[in-house]
């Protein structure tokens, strides 16, 4: 009987991708179906054993347990965007059963990254210009990973003290040691910023790369600084779009069977998206901007900045920031008092919390992926906000539209919240019903909701959501994702809206 391996090599990886997806994602779906329908079964049977209720709890995390692994390891082995999946569904323990998200959290950082051969390989056809590895670095850590996710992996560096560089037009009688001489430098030097040229046999005209030297404004101002290198897997890009043709199904299905949410939309937004996330290039650019945009509250977060001339569509260089990830947070606070333990844990969600709001009401440019993987907590409680590959930019009347609910959710004006929520471009299949509409803006948009889509007694269950605007999914992925970290934290009573109304107040007062 031919393995599953052997199917591999007989297929086309394209089909091969889509078949095995199906064939887990199937199993997995099916598997749950099954255990409702025996667990009513046993329910009925035990009744009136005195441990039902236990008994019920076992079983069904038993299941999920099961399920978990099988989920996770669907990512680890097929990855694409498999993996950000699993890392969403992951960060999100208020809806998603915790021996599940405790099986998916090890995606955060943790997916098998790629071999320190074809890493180098990476680096040096992206941004060597003909140096190597070592003409680049002082060090680089490539058998060890800082991390390795969907896309790409990042590892730890030293920058070599590099200057600027000029053009010289070789003279009649210029040598190696006489070019190198004058602009005090030395030939080994000259060697590695021109690799290509024979310096033993130079020709009049030819033209040299020189270090520049004795102005201190011309001095690579990061040279000798530990970095952090981010490096895209060279057959990413293609598999992330044929699975989120994929997910696209799944999303259709799910729709009409599960959950009466447009998650078609929103696949079709992170479509959009993800062709994107591939350019390191535009990534740095709004790493940059997010960077400065937020230097006024720096003492709250900081933002790494790239590296200039070490960034190529496939390879980011960038400030090594150094942190406590936000899942390692919990051994560390356990050492301490419970009220210290709280009191740290707000200043933290507080902090992430206000990064998010400063970014998506005062300038509409925000990073959309805060996952725990993506946040480190530094000393005094400071976030670090990591990973700008899946970032929106909001226009002036999409951020003032939500500014507008995130107001009305402050209150307990139903009509105007569900008006506000439908302003935005949320349509639900029933006219009228503000108090549930109210509900569901705060299920979406406010940590201080409750959402299960798969409950019976969810709101959209209730009046289904038909229609929902692409861009707004990503403000809502964030506020998923803080209340997520929030629950993880059992912090109950925080609330999104109530830190950003300064935010939004601000940019209603823009005129």
């Amino acid at each position: 009987m031919a393995t599953v391996e052997d199917q591999r090599k007989d297929l086309p990886e394209r089909v091969w991708r889509t078949m095995e997806f199906w064939r887990r994602a199937g199993g997995i779906y099916v598997g749950y179906k099954v255990q409702q329908a025996r667990m009513a079964v046993l329910d009925r049977m035990r009744k009136s054993h005195p441990r039902a209720s236990e008994l019920h709890l076992e079983d069904w995390e038993r299941h999920h347990r099961r399920a978990g692994a099988d989920m996770y390891q669907l990512c680890v082995d097929l990855r694409g965007f498999y993996v950000k999946v699993g890392q969403f569904l992951g960060s999100r323990p208020d809806f998603v059963p915790k021996p599940v998200c405790e099986e998916l959290q090890q995606l955060q950082d943790r997916v098998p990254p790629m071999d320190a051969l074809e890493t180098r390989k990476v680096i040096e056809e992206e941004v060597g210009n003909g140096r190597t590895l070592e003409d680049i670095f002082e060090w680089i850590d490539l058998e060890q990973p800082l991390g390795s996710a969907s896309l790409a992996q990042v590892h730890k560096a030293r920058i070599r003290p590099f200057p600027r560089q000029k053009s010289y037009q070789v003279r009649r009688g210029d040598t190696g040691f006489s070019i190198a001489k004058r602009h005090r430098t030395n030939t080994e030097e000259l060697s590695r910023l021109n690799p290509d040229a024979d310096l033993a046999v130079l020709q009049e005209g030819q033209v040299l790369n020189v270090a520049v030297r004795g102005n201190a404004k011309h001095k690579a101002s990061k040279g000798g600084c530990t970095v952090a290198v981010k490096v895209q897997y060279p057959s990413a890009e293609g598999k992330m779009l044929q699975d989120l043709s994929n997910l696209r199904n799944l999303a259709k299905f799910l729709s009409q069977r599960e959950i009466n949410f447009d998650l078609v939309s929103a696949v079709d937004e992170l479509h959009k998206q993800i062709k994107l996330e591939f350019d390191f290039e535009r990534e740095a650019k709004i790493m940059d901007q997010i960077h400065h945009n937020l230097r006024g509250i720096r003492k709250q977060v900081t933002v790494p900045h790239s590296i200039e001339g070490l960034v190529s569509r496939k390879v980011l260089v960038m400030d090594f920031v150094d942190g406590c990830r936000l899942d390692e947070m919990k051994s560390k606070l356990a050492k301490v008092s419970r009220r210290k333990r709280q009191i740290a844990k707000r200043r933290i969600l507080s902090n992430i919390c206000e990064a998010y709001g400063k970014q998506i009401l005062e300038t509409g440019l925000f990073q959309a992926d805060a996952h725990p993987g993506n946040i480190l907590v530094r000393k005094g409680a400071q976030v670090a906000l990591l990973d700008y590959g899946q970032s929106k930019q909001l226009t002036p009347e999409e951020r003032k539209a939500f500014a507008r609910l995130v107001l009305s959710m402050n209150s307990r004006d139903y009509e105007t919240i569900a008006t506000d929520l439908e302003s935005m471009g949320v349509v639900f299949e029933k006219d009228g019903m503000p108090r549930l509409k109210a509900r569901v803006a705060r299920n979406m948009f406010d940590t201080r909701g409750v959402i299960n889509p798969f409950s019976e007694s969810s709101e959209i269950k209730q009046n289904a959501i038909t229609k929902f605007p692409s861009d707004m999914f990503f403000v809502m992925r964030v506020v998923q994702l803080i209340r997520g970290l929030a629950y993880g934290m059992k912090i109950s009573d925080f609330s999104t809206a109530k830190q950003w109304r300064k935010y939004a107040k601000k940019a209603l007062a823009e005129g």
